[in-house]
């Protein structure tokens, strides 16, 4: 008679959970990426985190793509899946293929690069209360949760998943009223230990709001570890940011990986409103949250659920104070870092912030030839003086909300293009005569009724100048002002 082996509920739960694991492998190809590969086929394109190959993207004769995670990002995958029986690895996997597929590669390298351990603690939520009334009920108040909410399958992003189990973040005290120690709750009173001991030092703090930088790990998740009990922000149900998760935290990524102009370290600031380290407040997520924390280098200013907030000068304004300290901050790193807008991120920071446009002077390399305010994504009604600009060539101020161009034009003698296109200019300014070197201007889609052809004459190659075209809208122009276009620029070409 055959022996009978006994196997344990452990094991049997193991053996299921392999044989899921490896169905789902074979399901979604995964490969393993050949390291003697030196570059890769036409067709072929891969997507990296730090260095690691997390997909494949093929395309076939008939254009369709097929995407393939590699064996990297499915082994973080499968780590990340809480259940013994690793009940969530294919909805994960198919949702890391899913974002490729919707062109979302910041989403994808998101997922394998930070967000797989928050993801875990939302998937550890959902399985233990997905079966509750409560979650049912709290679920079915909130049209962003997908129907039925304990379908998993229907969940499309991270965020989706955590905010079906919001509610089971939150059970956590952050502090209760205020101690006896100066009235500090327990985060705040954590957070001055770390100042104690120069791991987080404050770089500002006024009436209502603190702002931080933490120095190590321990600190920027304001970590309490006792003999009872490990406490962090994210265990406290704070915050989710991948900073101050308790495991994988990604406070060393932020620092270590991005370069600050002079050597300068980067740095994570974190924003609090005082009343929620104090207790007195609980985390408020979103635009007009209580918490935030931004990295400039990686342009990620995040509310307490980890999302980006849009608007930061709405959110920095509310304390004058603040938005001072950052405005100063950002004029320093741009004056360290120079060269051209477009190459200076901290510079673009500034105007979103609200800083007049002729502060950029102070921080962009005045010796280049090309000046483009395009794409900065602010309003520039008015330029300041440009006169200390001489080397300029090329000034691209397309659709920047311009309503004048200023006089100061005319003392940049090697300017040879000018593109103010998508503007609300009425008026060109005479002194642009000066610039005798100018050879092609664009206003078009802009409402000119002001246009001094006489004084511009000296632009007209019949004249000795190298203009040879301009583009604009005549149609509000008066029938002198045509007349004396053809008169005094009689070689131009007009568009």
């Amino acid at each position: 008679m055959a022996k009978r082996i006994k196997i344990t509920e452990t094991q049997v739960k193991r053996l299921l959970g392999e044989n899921r694991v490896d169905f789902v492998k074979t399901k979604f190809d995964v490969f393993t990426p050949d390291p003697k590969e030196k570059k890769p086929q036409k067709n072929v394109t891969y997507i990296k985190v730090n260095n690691n190959i997390i997909a494949k993207i093929t395309t076939e004769e008939n254009n369709k793509k097929k995407i393939q995670p590699s064996d990297f990002a499915f082994n973080a995958i499968v780590e990340a899946d809480p259940t013994a029986k690793k009940l969530y690895v294919q909805w994960m996997c198919q949702m890391f293929v899913n974002m490729i597929k919707e062109n979302h590669m910041d989403e994808a390298q998101r997922l394998i690069g930070e967000d797989l351990p928050r993801l875990s603690d939302f998937i550890t939520l959902f399985e233990k209360n997905k079966n509750t009334a409560v979650f049912k009920a709290s679920a079915a108040n909130n049209p962003e949760i997908p129907n039925p909410p304990t379908d998993i399958t229907k969940y499309k992003s991270v965020d989706q998943l955590g905010l079906a189990v919001e509610p089971f973040r939150e059970q956590a005290d952050l502090g209760g009223a205020p101690s006896q120690g100066g009235g500090m709750g327990k985060m705040m009173a954590v957070a001055m230990q770390y100042v104690k001991k120069n791991e987080m030092e404050i770089v500002y703090s006024g009436p209502e709001w603190i702002v931080m930088i933490p120095k190590t790990e321990d600190a920027a998740k304001l970590k309490v570890d006792d003999s009872l009990a490990y406490l962090s922000m994210h265990m406290k149900g704070i915050t989710t940011w991948c900073t101050a998760w308790k495991n994988n935290c990604q406070y060393n990524s932020y620092v270590s990986n991005y370069n600050r102009p002079g050597k300068e370290k980067a740095a994570l600031y974190m924003i609090f409103k005082k009343a929620v380290l104090n207790g007195l407040e609980k985390p408020v997520a979103g635009q007009d949250g209580n918490l935030a924390q931004w990295h400039l280098e990686s342009k990620q200013f995040m509310d307490k659920d980890d999302k980006g907030i849009s608007n930061i000068y709405k959110f920095l304004s509310r304390e004058t104070g603040m938005l001072e300290y950052f405005g100063k901050e950002l004029h320093r790193l741009a004056k360290l870092k120079g060269g051209t807008l477009k190459q200076n991120e901290y510079a673009k920071l500034m105007l979103a912030l609200g800083h007049k446009p002729e502060k950029l002077l102070e921080v962009i390399d005045q010796s280049s030839t090309i000046l483009d305010l395009q794409g900065l994504g602010v309003s520039i009604p008015k330029l300041p003086d440009i006169s200390v600009l001489k080397n300029t060539e090329q000034i691209m101020v397309n659709g920047i909300g311009l309503v004048e161009l200023p006089k100061s034009l005319g003392n940049l003698p090697n300017l040879t293009l000018l593109t103010a296109g998508k503007n609300d200019i009425r008026e060109v300014p005479k002194e642009l005569a000066n610039c005798r070197n100018l050879q092609y201007i664009n206003l078009k889609d802009n409402p000119i009724t002001v246009f001094p052809a006489k004084e511009l004459a000296p632009l007209d190659p019949s004249n000795g100048g190298e203009l040879f075209r301009i583009t604009m809208n005549t149609a509000n122009l008066p029938k002198e002002t045509l007349a004396d276009i053809k008169k005094y620029l009689p070689t131009v070409q007009i568009q």
